[in-house]
C-alpha cells in the first residue's frame, strides 16, 4: 500500500436503549351514582341521550292567492339630510281569492303608516290587482 493512504478502523458496540414506550393506562371504572326518583333515558345500549336534528321544508304554493292589494305611498326621510329619502309602499289590505271558486276568499287589513316628522305619506289608498282574477 501507498504510503499517503488512511485506514480507518470500525468499532461496533452494543447500544443500551432506554425503555420509551409508555406503561398501559389503567382502567377508570366509574360507579353509577343513585338518586332517589330519578328518570332513566336509554336502552340496554347504555344510551343516555341520542339526539339527532333534520330539517327539511317545502314551499308549496299558495292556497290563497293575491287577488288585490291596498297600500298607502310613504317617504321617509333621512334624519341627518331631509333631501336624501325613501319612497316605498306600505300595505293597509290584502285580499285573497279562492282558487276552486274564483271568489274573494278572505281580507286582511293592516293599520295604514302615521305620519311624523321624518315620515311624509304621497298617497293613501291605492289599488293593485292581481291578473289571477
Amino acid at each position: 500500500m501507498p504510503s499517503n493512504s488512511v485506514q480507518l478502523e470500525m468499532i461496533v458496540r452494543p447500544s443500551a436503549a432506554a425503555s420509551i414506550r409508555p406503561a398501559y393506562p389503567t382502567a377508570l371504572l366509574a360507579t353509577v351514582a343513585t338518586v332517589e326518583n330519578a328518570k332513566t333515558w336509554g336502552s340496554s345500549g347504555n344510551s343516555i341521550f341520542d339526539l339527532r336534528a333534520h330539517a327539511a321544508s317545502t314551499i308549496k304554493p299558495a292556497k290563497w292567492p293575491e287577488s288585490d292589494r291596498m297600500y298607502d305611498e310613504v317617504k321617509v326621510k333621512s334624519k341627518d339630510d331631509p333631501e336624501v329619502f325613501i319612497s316605498t309602499e306600505v300595505m293597509t289590505q290584502f285580499r285573497s281569492i279562492d282558487p276552486q271558486t274564483g271568489r274573494v276568499g278572505f281580507t286582511q287589513k293592516f293599520p295604514p303608516p302615521a305620519a311624523s316628522a321624518d315620515v311624509e305619506i304621497t298617497s293613501r289608498n291605492n289599488t293593485r290587482t292581481s291578473n289571477l282574477k
